[in-house]
């Protein structure tokens, strides 16, 4: 299919699909180096704390809600605080969170204004995704990646990274749209989870857990 980028540069790009696990891709999708200037927009919402307008105001009031909820899901499965990281942190709202419950953050965000956000906005410590071979193997309790893993280029080798750091009794928690989904579905080439090219892969069921 071809879908179309709504949201910043307009420009049009293929998605295909694997025969076998049913993972949709991007292709061609920009390289790494490439693909900074489709983020760059105060559009971005999730790079943005900005609350003009009913769409960012809506997205902080659902930010909230979902930020309460995670927390609760943590909880679920680990019952003491410890060392947690999320990958793709943003702008921080997650991170401060659970720095206020306890927890020592950690944050990798490859967006220079987001990372800045965090750090000034909430003292966090939030470092370039490069610097993930630098924290110590098995030290993390809680790794999480919130709508982040369709963005990482490096798939296979981030995430065996990632197991890598993970405590012997953590815990990953990945949240990705669902390309099979009845929306995905309903909507085709409009659905906003697409968000081509910023978007590189289109996970199912399957394919996230062919992943794993």
């Amino acid at each position: 299919m071809k879908v179309k980028d709504h949201s910043i540069s307009g420009e049009t790009f293929e998605i295909s699909q694997c025969e076998d696990c049913g993972l949709k891709f991007t292709n061609p999708r920009p390289t790494a180096s490439e693909i900074g200037k489709y983020y760059e927009s105060e559009d971005y919402i999730s790079h943005s704390n900005k609350t003009s307008g009913l769409i960012p105001f809506l997205y902080q009031k659902v930010r909230n809600i979902t930020l309460k909820q995670k927390l609760g899901l943590i909880k679920s499965y680990q019952s003491t605080v410890g060392n947690i990281l999320d990958y793709g942190c943003g702008t921080g709202e997650f991170l401060n969170v659970m720095g206020n419950n306890g927890w020592t953050c950690i944050g990798l965000e490859p967006g220079a204004k987001a990372a800045d956000a965090a750090r000034k906005n909430y003292g966090l410590d939030v470092k370039s995704p490069d610097a993930l071979i630098d924290i110590a193997d098995g030290s993390q309790q809680v790794i999480t990646l919130w709508h982040v893993l369709e963005h990482v280029h490096n798939l296979n080798e981030t995430f065996e990274l990632l197991v890598k750091k993970l405590h012997t009794n953590g815990t990953i928690i990945i949240a990705v749209p669902n390309a099979s989904s009845w929306d995905a579905s309903h909507y085709g080439d409009y659905w906003a989870a697409y968000d081509v090219p910023r978007h590189l892969y289109h996970f199912n069921s399957a394919a996230i857990g062919k992943l794993f």
